[in-house]
């Protein structure tokens, strides 16, 4: 873990981050059968890349996990999601 490495891992980040924020309008253009598994990748990407930045990037000394309530929060939230969705379409 040096100062370069941490760089790196900054940039990707942010890269990553804004890869998952412009493809999650596309949700909604899929299928609504995978909706919500697609949502989910994109949360679940997104929770991670919220680790890592909260272990300023030293991906070498802890790895970055999701715990049982962070997915938990995840699913409750894509299915909040999902539900409205359909309450607004009738």
């Amino acid at each position: 873990y040096t100062p370069a490495f941490r760089e790196l891992m900054h940039f990707q980040v942010a890269r990553a981050r804004r890869l998952f924020q412009d493809g999650q309008p596309l949700v909604r253009a899929v299928p609504g059968v995978v909706q919500a598994d697609i949502e989910l990748f994109i949360s679940g990407g997104l929770g991670i890349l919220d680790k890592i930045v909260a272990i300023d990037y030293n991906v070498w000394q802890q790895r970055p996990v999701l715990k049982k309530w962070d997915k938990a929060a995840l699913v409750g939230g894509v299915l909040w999601r999902r539900l409205k969705d359909i309450l607004d379409f009738r």
